[in-house]
């Protein structure tokens, strides 16, 4: 059963480290493994459920990409979105 979630910790490791990557565009993108953890976890709570654990896959790396998407976009400086 944990190796059909694989997809959504592949995609929480490729957000995570391309988040860690803003610091080469500007210090003030740090971002620590705690607080992508946080929305990891909401994301997880928060995704639609479903009873078939393929559709709950696809909406949880759904969930999670958006859901990070927004809370970074909302710290990133004007000139950079």
């Amino acid at each position: 059963a944990c190796e059909e979630y694989r997809p959504v910790s592949h995609r929480a490791a490729l957000v995570y480290f391309l988040i860690a990557e803003f610091t080469t565009v500007n210090c003030m993108y740090q971002s620590s493994l705690r607080q992508f953890n946080e929305l990891y976890e909401e994301s997880i709570d928060n995704s639609a459920k479903a009873t078939m654990p393929s559709k709950r896959i696809a909406n949880i790396i759904d969930f999670l990409t958006y859901h990070i998407y927004l809370y970074i976009q909302r710290g990133l400086f004007e000139r950079h979105k």
